[in-house]
């Protein structure tokens, strides 16, 4: 399963790797992110089928208050749910927690 996220990780960073530079322009930085955001979930609703894997994009905005959740907040809190407890996310959890205590951050 790592292997599959690592190549859509590749494949999604591929096609954002021209939006380095900064859009001083509002309205040019709105559109650029609005495209980018309909590009981005596009990618996650073709790959998710395809790879024959539930996945879900949380896309923050500055401008709104709340982020937006892809496809809805119920599938991106299951999709979770089942990773953390499944061996792998429980792996990833503790190494999580690790991280956490090391930097002195309390639950």
């Amino acid at each position: 399963m790592w292997s599959l996220l690592n190549q859509m990780d590749s494949h999604l960073t591929s096609i954002y790797t021209p939006y380095t530079c900064n859009i001083t322009d509002e309205s040019q930085r709105k559109a650029a992110f609005n495209e980018r955001k309909k590009d981005l979930i596009k990618e996650v609703s073709e790959l998710s089928p395809l790879c024959g894997v539930e996945a879900y994009a949380i896309i923050h905005d500055a401008n709104e208050p709340e982020p937006e959740v892809w496809p809805s907040h119920v599938t991106a809190h299951t999709v979770l749910e089942r990773f953390h407890m499944s061996k792998e996310g429980g792996r990833q959890r503790k190494l999580y927690i690790k991280r956490e205590e090391k930097a002195g951050i309390e639950r």
